[in-house]
Formats: structure tokens, sequence, C-alpha cells
């Protein structure tokens, strides 16, 4: 176990959750979720799995609809989603008209956008509010995965994996509905172990911790290997220079104070080396992009 978690110390940092959401969820006094990580291979996950019940309680009750919607509505959001859109297009095979599905589509920002590029997207939405609000809008969306007929070129998922009980099973609902050649969007909230750590000593001091270290909402937490791991056992290859369009990343941050441009252009210097040697680029899981190659390995 990593953290025994109370409700308040993960629902206090999430802007877009009600107050009353103890009420709302009927929760004990001593209620507790606990995170754990794989003493075998060190995969972090939320060890109680909240019933469908629980999840609708707090998708359609706890989070307050508007405020998740300005979460979505902003240019800090469009530009964001219209940076990764513009890789998939580069990345996109030669294929006319291309086929998009946006899985956990939300409120149908990023279909808009493979909209305006002529692409033909499909949207899927669990929450049924969700789903009728894009569909309303003049998109075809589906609220079933059974309704969802493959294949496509471009796949996005954009802060979903975490989300999903069984994320293997979810890669590989993918893979079946790809070919050859189909480019496959991924972003995860970070979890490397020095972040991992970072949010233990948070915990144990009692400090404010991560808005998405969340057991209810974010039942599994990637390091960039998981995620390789997982998205090769699937069938996915990842998309590293000289593959990638652009610039090699080395994560050279714009710094204000002199101590941190220090230690921002040391870290990034290391990382040049490291790609001048060894030919590997600067890669998190908030964006990487992934290209299926047929198949994929047994469970």
């Amino acid at each position: 176990m990593l953290f025994e978690l109370a409700p308040e110390q993960f629902c206090s940092a999430n802007w877009t959750y009600r107050e009353n959401y103890r009420e709302l969820l009927s929760l004990s006094d001593d209620a507790r979720f606990p995170v754990d990580r794989c003493r075998a291979c060190g995969f972090v996950y939320a060890r109680l799995l909240p019933s469908e019940e629980f999840l609708s309680v707090v998708y359609d009750r706890v989070i307050a609809p508007d405020l998740c919607a300005d979460g979505s509505e902003n240019k800090q959001s469009y530009a964001r989603r219209m940076q990764y859109v513009a890789m998939l297009l580069l990345l996109a095979p030669e294929r006319n008209p291309l086929r998009a599905l946006d899985f956990g589509c939300g409120l149908g920002v990023t279909l808009r956008f493979l909209q305006m590029a002529g692409v033909d997207a499909v949207g899927y939405e669990p929450s049924r509010d969700r789903a009728n609000r894009v569909g309303e809008a003049g998109f075809n969306v589906a609220s079933e995965c059974d309704e969802i007929i493959g294949p496509f070129d471009l796949i996005v998922c954009d802060n979903v994996l975490e989300h999903v009980p069984k994320p293997l099973d979810t890669l590989r609902f993918f893979a079946s509905l790809s070919r050859p050649g189909t480019v496959l969007y991924v972003s995860v909230p970070n979890y490397e172990p020095s972040f991992v750590e970072q949010q233990r000593d948070a915990w144990r001091s009692s400090r404010r911790l991560d808005m998405s270290l969340n057991p209810w909402e974010h039942l599994n937490y990637f390091s960039l290997t998981h995620l390789d791991q997982m998205l090769s056992r699937s069938g996915f290859d990842a998309i590293v220079p000289p593959d990638l369009p652009g610039h090699v990343d080395i994560d050279l941050r714009p710094e204000r104070r002199f101590a941190p441009r220090i230690a921002n252009g040391i870290a990034s210097t290391v990382r040049l080396l490291r790609y001048v040697w060894r030919h590997q680029s600067h890669r998190t899981v908030n964006q990487v992009f992934y290209r299926y190659s047929g198949g994929c390995a047994p469970a």
C-alpha cells in the first residue's frame, strides 16, 4: 500500500467537485481509499474498484457540469488539443478520407478540431448526459462500446486510460478497431517513480496532493515503462524520432529565475547527449504516439 486516503485528502484538490460530495455518495466518516503498488512489476493502481452506481453519481452528480465544461472550453485546452491533432494529421496514413475515434470524447472539443480538418470523426462517451450533448451538436457519438464500428486510422485516448478498470483490455479493444498504420495518441497523468515518492511525502506530511491522485476516478497510475509495455503487448509500437516530425524534444523550458534555468539547462544537456549517443528522446506519458503494427500478444 502506498496511500490510504480519506476523501478530503483528494477531493479538496478537485475544483470540479460539489462541496456536498459526502452526502451525495453516502460516505461513512471512516471511509478510506487505498492506492497500491504491485510488488512484482511496480504498477500503481487503486485497490478498490468503484461500482457502476458509485461512478455514475461521481460523474453525473458530484462533478459540476459547468465547471467541467470550463476546464475543456478554454484557450489552454484548445492549444493542447490542436497540438496533438496536428501531430496526428502529420503521422496519419495516406488514406482519404481519414476515420478517427475519440475514445472518451467528453464534450466533443477534439471532435470539432478533427472535423474541421476534414476527418470523419466518431466519439465514444459513456456518460449519457455528455453523449447526448455531443450528439445534439451534430456529431456521431456512441455511449456503448459495441456501437463502435472500425477500422479507424486515428485513435485519441486523451486522459481516459487512467479511468478504466482494465487498461490492457481497452488497448486490445483499440487494436481490434485498427489496421496496420493506425496511429494512436495517449495522454495520462505522469506517475514516474519519482513523482509517486513526491506524493507519498506530501501525504505523510498532510500537504496538498496533486489533483490527479484520485482513487475514485483514476484507477491506474502509469509510468512510461508500463505504458510502453502495455501498448507493445497490444500490437502498438512507440513512435519516436526520427519518425516524429518537428524538433527533438529535450525539454528545454523557459524559466524566469536564474537557478531554475541552470537546473533545466543541465538536465536538458544530459537529455541532448542521451539523444546523440543512444538516440533516446525525451518522452512522457502526458503526450505519446503509437502506430499499430498488426496483431497483439495473448493475455
